[in-house]
């Protein structure tokens, strides 16, 4: 989508997308619109679909455009555990070696860390995977709880019709 025709428009969108960081009202600001009346200008103007598209356009070169991809983030892990796994001696006073080495083990544990995420060597989520089976078993578990406690004959008929329903018309 080439430029908006409106300037003060097409000014928005770019400083929406930069230096306003998503800010509608900064951008309308930095666009020329009134401090008094920017809150609204902007959010008037998001709700434009020549502003909504032109914006997508933006943030789509922007992205094309950005030297930083995963492939940047992973060579600099990389080098990042290297220069802290280096070990460098310890020197005294007088700049003599003590025997003794030191590196940036916080640094190297991060970066680690961070590839090992990225390889995905380790889950922080907790996944659970139920057949079909095993969950209308505890489905039906559960609905016999509900019916114990349940003294009301209407709700407890609404509670069947809905499990019903629920087990693909079956009888709950």
């Amino acid at each position: 989508m080439p430029e908006l025709k409106n300037q003060r428009h097409e000014m928005f969108c770019r400083e929406y997308v930069g230096r306003a960081a998503f800010c509608a009202a900064e951008a309308a600001r930095q666009a020329g619109y009134s401090e008094r009346t920017a809150r609204e200008q902007g959010y008037r103007l998001l709700g434009r679909r020549d502003i909504q598209e032109r914006i997508a356009k933006l943030l789509i070169a922007r992205r094309a455009s950005a030297t930083i991809n995963d492939e940047f983030v992973l060579d600099h892990l990389r080098e990042i555990v290297h220069r802290c796994m280096q070990a460098i001696p310890v020197l005294d006073r007088d700049g003599n070696r003590t025997g003794s080495w030191s590196f940036n083990a916080p640094g190297a544990n991060k970066a680690l860390e961070l590839l090992g995420r990225h390889l995905g060597l380790w889950n922080d989520k907790l996944s659970l995977q139920v057949t079909e089976a095993k969950a209308r078993e505890l489905l039906v578990k559960a609905a016999g709880v509900i019916v114990q406690h349940v003294k009301d004959p209407t709700v407890l008929a609404a509670i069947r019709a809905d499990f019903a329903d629920l087990m693909g018309g079956g009888d709950a």
